[in-house]
């Protein structure tokens, strides 16, 4: 039975969701009043999620000006993904051996859905069945250690889809993204842990690039 999440829990998704959907951009303040009345709520629950996001890293406080979507250098965003393109490799193959046809039409259904999505045009439900695909193996590992740190550094970072104001341009590019994902699918169909390792890099660190025009090794190094 599903937990039901509290009202400062609904307040924190909101306001991460504002985000990954670009409607609160880096350096933009949280509007306390707008989300009070856009969730129907009080404000010590809103107040509640708001130092939740401060402490993780997310908003940054303000004295006597409020919270602020903490802007992150270019730098902070690279390792940031780095780090999670390398565990989320890590736990596909520690849950590879174990997936079976039934998982793998799971993870080809949300590749569809994130095509009719792109067909659509509907930001929201790509982004929401995105992190599902991605979760999707990250949910089977039996190590709570990895899955904690990998969720840990995605709120620390919680802007993980491309966005762009262009409409046409937003979903050229996430059409090419949802091609990266099936490659990544056919890869763990093929148990090719070597081929999901670069892709994994290329998804998170390089918009998609082909993995024959990445140099690995050296991107490697630069982060060690």
């Amino acid at each position: 039975m599903d937990k039901i999440k509290s009202l400062a829990d609904q307040a924190y998704e909101l306001i991460v969701e504002k985000i990954k959907l670009g409607e609160l951009g880096e350096g933009l303040k949280v509007d306390e009043a707008a989300l009070i009345n856009e969730i129907g709520i009080s404000r010590t629950p809103i107040r509640e999620a708001l130092l939740r996001l401060n402490a993780d890293h997310v908003l940054e406080s303000v004295p006597r000006k409020g919270f602020y979507v903490r802007a992150h250098n270019q730098e902070e965003m690279d390792n940031a993904y780095s780090i999670v393109a390398c565990l989320e490799a890590f736990a596909i193959r520690q849950v590879m051996p174990i997936l079976t046809d039934y998982d793998y039409a799971k993870m080809a259904h949300l590749i569809e859905l994130m095509d009719i999505a792109i067909s659509l045009k509907d930001y929201s439900y790509y982004v929401d069945s995105q992190e599902k695909f991605h979760g999707y193996c990250i949910d089977k590992v039996n190590n709570k250690i990895l899955v904690d740190v990998i969720g840990l550094i995605k709120r620390y970072f919680p802007r993980q889809t491309y966005y762009n104001n262009d409409i046409d341009i937003l979903f050229k590019k996430l059409s090419k993204t949802n091609e990266s994902h099936q490659s990544i699918l056919n890869a763990i169909k093929d148990k090719d842990f070597s081929t999901i390792e670069k892709l994994c890099y290329s998804h998170w660190c390089f918009e998609n690039k082909p993995i024959d025009q990445i140099d690995f090794a050296a991107f490697i190094k630069k982060r060690t």
